[in-house]
């Protein structure tokens, strides 16, 4: 099977990423698993420093550095006689991009089968892809594929995401012996990172807020850090590299990420999130470190109350959860984050690209 793996021109798509680790980190491990472990030959159409394949029948392809013009680089590959021959002998086409840019008129056609790996809370269009009639989508989480059916009138399958979890050290060391809080995402209003701080200063207990990415709003950033300014208990990092953040992490009591799934207002924009998988917790569990969440969509499907963390529904469930983290054990952790293994995740999705190939398409 040739597969080409058509990522995003944000950042770098690596199995390694030291920043971020997102939508760009897991396709970068569905890259090198293809690449390491399989007898498919495999093209990653990304940065210039994203992963290059070892095989050498597999290459990468890029037109640019990270921050390249979507637009601009889909030309570019098409324009370039290589790069689109590569994408139309594959026999599977993976759009990982943030947006649909394979299904493109005039694109679309010429290639033998398109799926879409598609890591956001909406479907990520005004209008639907007309033209295709199975469009083969994939979402990251099951409950977010249920609602992304719902709302498109489409079939949508779900692959959840996987981590290597040798990059995650485990510590055995009792929860009761820790001392700190952890929140870990995107400064992103609907993420919570504002609550995180109060709880910590409401229940006198230190709190490190890490984070943030591309196209986090800057008056919300500026919020978080002033309420770190005037905490007797919050700690502002910012993003930070991964080994920072493991040893923030598996250091830690907890993960707690007070998500608020609609009618946040902020600087005057309402935001509705629906979060589709939650990494963050499964990066947490390596470490030995619980979460602690409500109970939204993707976090159903990661979290066992009471076994790997609990589910809060307000932040006084928050503050009773934290008092109570003692209870979990760093071994129900990590069993849990072995599920989610970036190796199960690949061979989930190649079950995906043999039914696509055998004709059963959705």
């Amino acid at each position: 099977m040739i597969i080409s793996i058509y990522s995003t021109q944000v950042i770098d798509t690596r199995p390694d990423l030291d920043r971020y680790g997102g939508l760009e980190l897991v396709m970068g491990l569905l890259a090198k698993y293809i690449d390491e472990e399989t007898e498919h030959t495999v093209y990653l159409f990304a940065t210039e420093n994203s992963y290059v394949p070892k095989k050498a029948d597999s290459y990468l392809f890029s037109v640019g550095k990270a921050g390249t013009d979507p637009i601009m680089a889909l030309k570019e590959f098409w324009r370039d006689e290589r790069s689109r021959k590569a994408l139309m002998e594959s026999d599977i086409c993976l759009d990982a991009s943030w947006g649909y840019y394979l299904y493109a008129p005039g694109i679309y056609e010429k290639l033998k089968n398109v799926a879409k790996s598609w890591h956001g809370p909406d479907p990520g269009w005004k209008e639907p892809p007309k033209h295709v009639k199975k469009p083969n989508l994939i979402a990251v989480g099951f409950n977010i594929a249920k609602y992304l059916s719902e709302v498109t009138g489409y079939e949508w399958r779900a692959v959840h995401n996987g981590i290597d979890l040798s990059r995650y050290k485990y510590n055995p060391k009792p929860i009761s012996e820790r001392e700190y809080l952890v929140w870990l995402s995107r400064l992103y209003p609907p993420k919570g990172a504002h609550e995180a701080i109060r709880i910590a200063n409401k229940l006198e207990i230190p709190i490190h807020i890490v984070g943030g990415s591309f196209g986090d709003p800057g008056n919300y950033v500026n919020l978080i850090k002033k309420m770190c300014e005037e905490s007797k208990y919050a700690t502002f990092h910012g993003e930070v590299g991964h080994e920072k953040k493991v040893e923030l992490l598996r250091n830690a009591k907890a993960v707690i990420l007070p998500i608020i799934e609609k009618n946040i207002t902020s600087n005057g924009r309402t935001y509705i999130w629906r979060e589709p998988m939650g990494i963050v917790g499964i990066e947490a569990n390596a470490c030995g470190t619980p979460f602690i969440v409500r109970p939204s969509y993707g976090w159903t499907e990661t979290l066992i109350h009471g076994y790997n963390g609990f589910h809060a529904n307000s932040i006084e469930e928050f503050k009773y959860y934290i008092e109570r983290v003692d209870e979990i054990k760093p071994e129900n952790c990590r069993r849990i984050a072995e599920h989610f293994n970036y190796k199960r995740m690949a061979r989930e999705y190649l079950r995906l690209f043999e039914e696509i190939l055998s004709g059963r398409k959705w």
